[in-house]
């Protein structure tokens, strides 16, 4: 579910006349604005009408507002603090927002411009006869709200949805464009405020008491949103090209998108974060209910939330109940007397300030599509693979854009609760944009960053282990290790009794040939961290066509062989079309996108138990030592906002042609030009990922021959999975998420390790 609050525009706009192709009248309706004239660069104060033409801008201060007379009958109104750019020409004209404020767009037949476009931070609204409001924010995205006709919404990345009439467009915080039913009361409150000033007349004031009815009501808006796992690009400086690739393949990752995600995405998604907006004060409740995969059993979850904003604060606290298979209630989340501080914070799920695109921002609890840069070091993290059944506390604090230099920092924990098994998951990115204040084309856009990724310990995961081994046959004392006797006894005859002859030698164990590896990576620790760069040049920007060029690079922190480099890259976004390209080289135990997605369940992995015992292995041990040479590249598009596709492959091989570095995934979802046309369903996707192809070992002969796995062979590092949601009524939704993979036991072999979720969510 997501929450969302919208600040509407309360303004009029009456008795338009278009004084010729170019050149508009304005009327002031209070206070007073200043028309700055591209012709002098002078500026122009109005407090009772004028007039203004293309290439000029409006400024309208806080506190006041003014109509301009776009054509015969279609008017638009702004109210500041906002600052409106008119460019075009006799048939077309774009306008410009900058700012906090909002307009009120309000077009009837005849129509004298063949098209109108209205732009703000990258967004593009196009009204097909439309009468809608749009509002702005200083460090948010921007919004709309839709009266009459409908209004085609793009974000910088592409997408593009269809806003019908009595709906809302926004942006959730994965950069996503997302719509909804505008409340009964929002509308009438629109249409009662546009009726009274269309008889008040064009220059006379509205009286105080109407102005008071008609100021900017914020609106609570609840409704079932398709959200994805998801990130969004964190970073302020991110190159749009990457985002928009990013934004769609977060789809195949965590499941917070489940309802009892969408709680989290919620707060996120609001438009209205102006400094001179009334946040909503008022709590917001969420009842849940549904199927979860706990420790790979299918339990049912009974949860009940609260959303409560504080200004710019955000806390969502979560109370949760668990029955278990057998119908029993569980502790889950209230174990005190055990655990108290992993029962505690589970009653929280999340505390945030601010949005990811403001200046500040903090964020405690669930992280998700957290990328640092381009991605080459931390690739679309999350800790919310396992939610609800793992509830983690992260960390993301952000610092975008600040001084002349465009200074941006992020930074990013994946669990606080993973220090006290000795680990911990960070990373941390420093961008600056030397030649910003030089304002010179191309060169002003140039962003250089550095980066700092580590995992402290990467067998953390196993001081949580279940240390009991199955019994077999060979095992005499019942001690879950296979004794030595009963082995030499079942090969003295064959030639594998010198392999284990060789791993009894190694272990110092005379009673056993292996030690418990179990045991033994409990009390381990390895340390695998990353320095990184990346540096980006914007070569071409426009609403059309961006193209950037950019390059990127890492290397170990801790001295042992291993870097790559990512370079030279191009990213281009083309209408709604998007690609990147890049050459990469690896030497030394090293990857690009290290830390991704998937990285908390790939850290450590127990492999099928071969005559030697489990195998366990770290991912930086699964990495090839040898120089490895190939491409990176991601495709996506949207069909008319019918289907959109978004994949992409890396391949690279090594000098020894065994050895290779091979990924894939894609994403597909429907549109919502179609989504909004099927009853009752308003969400409809499905993915799949798979990384290290090649790489697994699938089985060990007794001649100790490794057989790896293919392109579509189970692994656990395969991952695929769909997404249906049901609109039950205005209110409640159905979310049905199921994800599809694989782990390995305490024994070793693969299992299945899928993760349901059925969830009926309800805000009220």
């Amino acid at each position: 579910m997501v929450r969302l609050n919208l600040l509407l525009c309360s303004a009029v706009l009456l008795g338009a006349v278009t004084i010729n192709g170019s050149t508009f009248r304005v009327n002031v309706e209070s206070g007073s604005v200043t028309v700055i004239q591209k012709s002098s660069m002078a500026g122009l104060t109005i407090t009772d009408s004028g007039t203004i033409s293309t290439g000029d801008s409006l400024i309208v201060p806080m506190g006041s507002s003014a109509r301009i007379n776009l054509e015969e009958s279609s008017r638009l109104h702004c109210k500041g603090p906002i600052n409106c750019g008119l460019n075009g020409d006799n048939i077309s004209l774009k306008i410009n927002l900058d700012g906090e404020g909002q307009i009120f767009l309000d077009r009837k037949k005849p129509y004298t411009l063949g098209w109108i476009e209205i732009a703000s931070k990258g967004f593009l609204f196009r009204p097909i006869g439309t009468s809608a409001a749009i509002k702005t924010a200083g460090n948010g995205n921007p919004s709309t709200a839709v009266l009459d006709g409908k209004m085609n919404m793009q974000s910088p990345q592409g997408e593009v949805l269809i806003i019908e009439k009595g709906n809302f467009g926004t942006v959730d915080s994965d950069g996503k464009l997302t719509s909804g039913r505008l409340p009964p009361k929002a509308v009438e409150s629109l249409q009662r405020w546009i009726k009274s000033e269309d008889t008040s007349g064009s220059t006379t004031p509205a009286p105080s008491s109407q102005l008071q009815q008609n100021s900017p009501v914020v609106l609570e808006v609840a409704q079932a949103e398709p959200v994805s796992t998801q990130a969004s690009q964190s970073s302020a400086d991110q190159p749009q090209s990457t985002a928009a690739a990013s934004g769609a393949n977060e789809k195949s990752g965590s499941n917070n998108d489940a309802a009892e995600g969408d709680a989290e995405k919620t707060d996120d998604n609001s438009t209205d974060r102006s400094s001179n907006a009334a946040p909503s004060s008022s709590p917001k409740w969420e009842i849940g209910a549904g199927l979860v995969t706990v420790d790979n059993e299918q339990w049912t979850r009974i949860a009940l939330g609260v959303d409560v904003p504080i200004w710019k604060f955000g806390v969502f606290f979560d109370l949760e109940l668990f029955v278990d298979a057998d119908g029993k209630i569980s502790d889950k989340g209230w174990n005190f007397k055990d655990d108290w501080f992993e029962a505690l914070t589970r009653k929280i799920r999340y505390i945030r300030f601010g949005q990811e695109t403001d200046p500040l921002f903090v964020k405690v609890g669930g992280l998700s599509d957290v990328s640092l840069g381009y991605g080459f070091l931390v690739d679309r993290f999350t800790n919310m693979l396992h939610y609800p059944d793992q509830k983690l506390l992260g960390l993301q604090f952000n610092l975008n854009d600040l001084t002349p230099i465009g200074l941006s920092l992020q930074t990013v924990v994946a669990d606080f609760k993973d220090f006290r098994d000795d680990g911990g998951v960070l990373g941390a990115r420093l961008g600056v944009k030397p030649l910003k204040m030089t304002q010179i084309p191309i060169l002003g856009g140039l962003n250089i960053a550095a980066s700092y990724a580590v995992d402290l310990n990467q067998y953390a995961p196993a001081r949580k282990w279940d240390f009991t081994l199955p019994q077999d046959k060979w095992d005499r004392d019942q001690d879950g290790i296979t004794d030595s006797t009963y082995l030499y006894n079942m090969y003295s005859k064959t030639d594998i009794y010198d392999q284990i002859k060789d791993v009894h030698r190694r272990s110092g164990d005379l009673d056993t040939i292996i030690e418990h590896k179990d045991k033994w990576a409990s009390r381990e620790e390895d340390q695998y961290g990353l320095i990184g760069g990346d540096a980006s040049l914007p070569l071409i920007s426009s609403k059309i066509l961006n193209l950037d060029l950019y390059g990127q690079a890492g290397i170990r922190d801790d001295g042992k062989h291993g870097w790559g480099i990512g370079a030279p890259g191009v990213a281009l976004k083309l209408a709604m079309f998007w690609a990147n390209i890049e050459y990469r080289r690896v030497e030394g135990r090293f990857t690009p996108g290290y830390f991704n997605t998937w990285y908390l369940d790939e850290r450590i992995i127990r492999n099928y138990a071969d005559l030697a015992g489990t195998k366990i292995s770290i991912k930086e041990d699964r990495l090839h030592d040898d120089d490895l040479n190939g491409i990176f590249g991601r495709l996506g598009f949207n069909i008319s906002n019918v289907l959109v596709i978004d994949g992409s492959y890396q391949y690279m091989v090594g000098k020894n042609r065994d050895n290779t570095d091979q990924r894939f995934e894609v994403t597909g979802a429907i549109g919502d030009l179609i989504i909004q046309k099927v009853p009752k369903i308003n969400m409809l996707e499905a993915y799949y990922t798979k990384t290290e192809i090649g790489n697994y070992v699938l089985l060990t002969d007794v001649k100790g021959k490794d057989y790896y796995d293919k392109f579509f062979d189970e692994t656990p590092f395969m991952y695929y999975g769909y997404r249906v949601g049901f609109e039950i009524t205005q209110g409640a939704s159905l979310i049905w998420d199921w994800r599809f993979g694989y782990k390995t036991k305490n024994d070793g072999k693969l299992i299945s390790n899928n993760f349901l979720t059925v969830q009926t969510a309800i805000t009220f």
